[in-house]
């Protein structure tokens, strides 16, 4: 449990861990001080919930291009992200290779690349504020059996729609925003 305050961080990484809660006890802010590092990474883990935080990179200079993205995800299964800000400068709001990824409440904003990338077996996302992302907002969505793999069953690229059920994909309850980038 993190308790309310701006923790600068280079980057909080989850690794080979299971049922394990991250939560936010108050106002919380995780500063990335790398503009190419992930503000959180999630490794190979099962059951991982994420809640209540802002994350971001520090501001880049002049002479400094954010690549880093705010939340990675590689491998294990079920990770769950609630009620956080998800704010770039990173590349992506949430980039996973992974089974399964819920992010239920969040709001994701300024990526410069786009808010999600996901590669996977299931990806949830209800009630999300997902606006001035790179992209025009849009989602990109793979549905695989195994996100490891190169042999993907769908891919698709998700106009900003709030309501989506197909294969693999649940969209319920998300407001797309205006985009200016």
């Amino acid at each position: 449990m993190f308790q309310t305050g701006t923790y600068r961080i280079h980057s909080l990484q989850i690794r080979h861990k299971r049922n394990l809660k991250i939560l936010a006890d108050g106002a919380v802010s995780l500063v990335c001080d790398s503009s190419t590092a992930n503000v959180i990474e999630v490794i190979d883990s099962e059951d991982i919930r994420i809640e209540g935080f802002r994350l971001t990179h520090r501001e880049p200079s002049d002479l400094e291009v954010c690549v880093g993205n705010v939340i990675f995800v590689s491998g294990g299964d079920q990770t769950t992200i609630r009620n956080c800000d998800i704010n770039g400068c990173g590349a992506i709001g949430i980039y996973a290779f992974t089974g399964r990824l819920t992010a239920v409440g969040n709001h994701i904003h300024e990526n410069s690349i786009r808010p999600i990338v996901f590669t996977g077996k299931r990806l949830k996302l209800i009630g999300n504020r997902i606006d001035n992302n790179g992209d025009a907002n849009h989602i990109h969505f793979r549905q695989t059996d195994d996100p490891q793999t190169v042999k993907v069953k769908e891919r698709i690229r998700l106009a900003a729609r709030p309501d989506v059920r197909i294969q693999g994909l649940i969209m319920r309850d998300n407001v797309f925003g205006r985009n200016s980038r």
